[in-house]
């Protein structure tokens, strides 16, 4: 992605589906020379995304670790 506005990257953090993702577009985004202010807004988006990613990373976990929780009866029980 060219040098656009930080609007348009800014939009791209926002739509990443996975931290592997958002870790690309900020890959891109270092390379390009911006101002102290526009780091610090990108700064404050991507952290805004990761932690809405692991949040829903998180809740996903929980529902498998439940699922998983009800198999019967462990080692030393079946002795």
């Amino acid at each position: 992605m060219a040098n656009t506005s930080l609007d348009a990257w800014i939009d791209r953090v926002r739509a990443a589906g996975s931290a592997d993702n958002l870790w690309g577009i900020l890959d891109e985004f270092r390379t390009v020379d911006w101002t102290d202010e526009e780091r610090s807004k990108m700064s404050h988006a991507y952290m805004q995304r990761l932690a809405s990613i692991v949040r829903a990373s998180a809740v996903t976990g929980k529902k498998a670790a439940q699922a998983a929780a009800n198999d019967g009866p462990v080692w030393y029980e079946k002795m």
